[in-house]
C-alpha cells in the first residue's frame, strides 16, 4: 500500500507527477462553449459594478458590474447558466465583450462547501502521519492539476488556503479560497475555463485579498485579474490591460502589483503603474517578487543575487542585497510579518556554494535587519523560484529543497532546530513533496504529488536534529 489510513480516502495516486506539474496550469481548447450568454440581466441587482481599471487600455478601462442579480430586495434570484449556484451573480469580462466571464457568489448566495481533511499514513522517509484534503465535495473535486497557494493569517492564528475544484458534467472551476479549518471566505466560478478565449486561476492570496489571474489564450490580446477582500461578496475590483504580455498580478492591502515585463505597482484606487524594478536588474532574472505592507520586493538572480524593496517614500533600495563585487550573494527571502527568513551563499567558480539561513525579526529599514540578522542553520540547496519559495510562520520556516528526493525543511528559527521529510524513490512509490503553502503554530501544509494537499502536525514530525 502506497497510503495507509484509517478511513477510506478517496485520493487517487496512479503515478508520480513530473516536477513540471507543479507549475500552474496551462490552456486548452477543446471545452465547452460560453454559456453565459442570456444568462444575466434581471434588473435589480443585487450588487453594483466594482470600481474601473483599465490602465493601458484603449477602452479607458470600462467595466461592468455584476448582472444576473436577484430580481430586487427580498426577490427570487435570476436565472444562472447550468452548473453555476443559485444566486451568483455575473461579472463581464473582459469589459463590454463578456467572453471570459466569472460568476461569484452574491449577498443570497450559500458558498461552496468546505474542506474535508482524512487521515493518513505518508510513505516519506521517515514515514509520519498526516490529514489530506479529500478530493470529493458535493460541488465538485478537488482540482490536482492546478498550483495551490497559502498563507499563515497570524493576526487571526489561521492558515488559509487557495484551490480549485472541478465542477462535474460541465467542467468550470471553483476558485476557492478558505480556512483550513473553516469557512469559505471567497470563491469565483469561470463556467467556461478552457474555451477558447481565456482561463482565469487563483494566483495570489495575501493579508486582506484574494486575486484571480484572467489569462488569455492569446498571448498579447489583453490581460487583468479580479480581486476580492476576504470574505467578501461584493463584486470584484477588475483590472483589464489591452495588448499587453500575460503578468502575474499580486496583490497586498495597499498595492496591486504586476510582474511582466518588470514589477508594476498600482494603488487600489488608481489606475497609474510605476515600475518599482531598477533599470539595472533584468526582468528575465527575477525570481520572486511580493509585497507587504506599504512595500514591494523584487527578487533577481544576476551577479549580484539579491531583494530589493520599493516604498514610495524611498524608491528601489537594497533590502537584503550584497554588492555585486561582493563574495556574497542572496535570496528566498519571506516572512510572516514578525520574521525574515533569506538564504546567503558564498561565490565560487562562476557558481555558489555555502548556502546558510539567516533570520531577522520583521523590519523595513534594511539597515536594522542587516544588524539583527543571525545564521540558523546550513542549507543543502541555494536558490529557489517562486513556485518553491519557502513559507514561514509562528516561529517556523518551511521550504522544499529540488533534491533527488525533495526535501522538506521545518525549521524552529529561534535555535535553528530542524525536521526533514524526504520523498520516497519515485521509481518505487509514486508519491512526492512538492512546493510549501504556509506553516502554522502547530501545523505545515504541502503540495505533494501526485494532486494532493497535505497537513502535517509538527508534533508528528520526529525528534529532528540541532542547528549545525
Amino acid at each position: 500500500m502506497l497510503l495507509s489510513h484509517p478511513t477510506p480516502l478517496r485520493v487517487a495516486m496512479s503515478g508520480l507527477v513530473a516536477a513540471s506539474a507543479f507549475a500552474a496550469f496551462a490552456c486548452s481548447s477543446n471545452d465547452t462553449e460560453n454559456p453565459s450568454s442570456g444568462a444575466a440581466g434581471a434588473a435589480g441587482a443585487e450588487t453594483g459594478g466594482a470600481s474601473a481599471a483599465g490602465a493601458g487600455s484603449t477602452n479607458g478601462g470600462a467595466q461592468s458590474g455584476g448582472t444576473g442579480a436577484s430580481a430586487g430586495t427580498g426577490g427570487a434570484c435570476a436565472q444562472v447558466p447550468e452548473g453555476v449556484p443559485p444566486c451568483w451573480l455575473r461579472q463581464e469580462y473582459p469589459p463590454g465583450i463578456g467572453n471570459c466571464d466569472v460568476y461569484y457568489p452574491g449577498p443570497k448566495a450559500e458558498m461552496p462547501a468546505p474542506m474535508v481533511w482524512d487521515d493518513v499514513d505518508l510513505p516519506t522517509i521517515p514515514p509520519v502521519k498526516a490529514r489530506v484534503m479529500n478530493r470529493e465535495t458535493p460541488d465538485g473535486k478537488f482540482d490536482a492539476g492546478a498550483f495551490n497557494y497559502g498563507w499563515y493569517d497570524a493576526a487571526n492564528s489561521r492558515v488559509l488556503l487557495a484551490f480549485n475544484r472541478t465542477v462535474p458534467s460541465i467542467d468550470p472551476r471553483h476558485r476557492i479560497l478558505a480556512e483550513a479549518d473553516g469557512a469559505v471566505l471567497n470563491a469565483a466560478l469561470s463556467v467556461h475555463p478552457k474555451n477558447k478565449t481565456c482561463e482565469v486561476g487563483s494566483k495570489s492570496l495575501a493579508p486582506g485579498r484574494f486575486l484571480l489571474n484572467v489569462l488569455p489564450v492569446v498571448e498579447g490580446s489583453y490581460e487583468g485579474a479580479l480581486a476580492w477582500p476576504l470574505g467578501s461578496k461584493l463584486a470584484p475590483k477588475t483590472i483589464y490591460i489591452e495588448g499587453a504580455r500575460p503578468s502575474s498580478f499580486f496583490a497586498s492591502d495597499d498595492y496591486i502589483v504586476r510582474w511582466a515585463n518588470g514589477v508594476f505597482v498600482r494603488s487600489w484606487d488608481s489606475d497609474t503603474e510605476t515600475n518599482v524594478l531598477p533599470p539595472t536588474d533584468s526582468s528575465l532574472l527575477i525570481s520572486n517578487v511580493f509585497a507587504r505592507d506599504d512595500a514591494v520586493f523584487t527578487t533577481v538572480t544576476d551577479d549580484a543575487p539579491g531583494t530589493q524593496m520599493w516604498r514610495e517614500s524611498t524608491g528601489s533600495v537594497p533590502f537584503v542585497r550584497f554588492d555585486a563585487a561582493s563574495p556574497r550573494g542572496a535570496s528566498n527571502l519571506a516572512t510572516d510579518g514578525r520574521d525574515w527568513v533569506w538564504t546567503e551563499g558564498t561565490r565560487a567558480n562562476g557558481g555558489w556554494e555555502n548556502f546558510e539561513l539567516f533570520t531577522s525579526p520583521y523590519s523595513l529599514d534594511p539597515a536594522e535587519v542587516r544588524a539583527k540578522a543571525r545564521r540558523v542553520h546550513s542549507e543543502p540547496t541555494g536558490w529557489a523560484s517562486a513556485t518553491y519559495a519557502p513559507t514561514v510562520g509562528c516561529g517556523y520556516r518551511a521550504r522544499v529543497h529540488i533534491t533527488d528526493n525533495y526535501e522538506v525543511h521545518v525549521t524552529r528559527l529561534s535555535d535553528g532546530h530542524r525536521w526533514i521529510l524526504r520523498s520516497p524513490d519515485s521509481t518505487q512509490v509514486p508519491f512526492s513533496l512538492g512546493p510549501t503553502l504556509a506553516i502554522s503554530c502547530d501545523e505545515v501544509f504541502i503540495q505533494a504529488e501526485p494532486g494532493m494537499l497535505v497537513r502535517i502536525r509538527l508534533s508528528d514530525l520526529g525528534p529532528g536534529q540541532p542547528a549545525d
